[in-house]
C-alpha cells in the first residue's frame, strides 16, 4: 500500500495505460494478503500478472505490505519460474540490509531487462550480485499450459 492507499508506486517499463494500472492496484492485494503470497491474476483487457506480496518496514506504526509484479500479455508463461525467482530477490534483499520500496523499486529496470535475458546477476547495492534464471519462462506447447494453469488452480 502507498501513502494514498492502494496504488501502483514504480512501473517499469512504464507502457500499461490507466484503467490497467488502477486495476492492478486493486487486484494486486486480495483481502487477506500476508507475506510471502503468491498471486496469478487475469485483467479485463486479457493481460496477466503475478505478484509476490512481501513486507517492507516503516518508521512508525506497522510494516507495509507490497508486492513484486509481471505483467504479460497472456497467460503463456510459467508462474514458478517468476515466483522462484522473486522469492530469491526479496529474501536476499531482506538478509543484506533493510527492505524498502525504494530499493525494489531501484531494481525494476534490471529485473525486467535480466527477464529478458533469462540468466543474469542482479545487482543490489552493497555490491552484491543474486544469479537469477527466467529460463523456460515462456510456455510453449498447449500440454505445458494445461499443466501450468492447473498447478496454478490445484497447487
Amino acid at each position: 500500500m502507498g501513502t494514498k492507499g492502494l496504488e501502483v508506486v514504480k512501473v517499469h517499463p512504464n507502457i500499461l495505460n490507466e484503467k490497467t494500472l488502477n486495476e492492478i492496484a486493486l487486484k494486486s492485494m486480495p483481502l487477506g494478503a500476508k507475506e510471502n503470497d503468491f498471486i496469478t491474476v487475469t485483467l479485463a483487457d486479457k493481460k496477466v500478472f503475478s505478484a509476490l506480496i512481501f513486507t517492507v518496514p516503516l518508521q512508525l506504526g506497522r510494516d507495509n505490505i507490497v508486492s513484486l509484479i509481471a505483467v504479460f500479455e497472456s497467460i503463456n508463461y510459467n508462474a514458478e519460474i517468476i515466483q522462484k525467482n522473486f522469492v530469491k530477490i526479496i529474501s536476499n534483499i531482506k538478509e543484506i540490509f533493510d527492505i524498502s520500496i525504494e530499493v525494489v523499486s531501484k531494481l525494476l529496470h534490471d529485473i525486467f531487462e535480466g527477464i529478458k535475458r533469462e540468466k543474469f546477476k542482479l545487482n543490489l547495492p552493497s555490491n552484491i550480485t543474486i544469479d537469477l534464471d527466467f529460463s523456460g519462462l515462456e510456455l510453449k506447447s498447449k500440454k505445458d499450459k494445461v499443466k501450468n494453469l492447473t498447478s496454478d488452480v490445484w497447487g
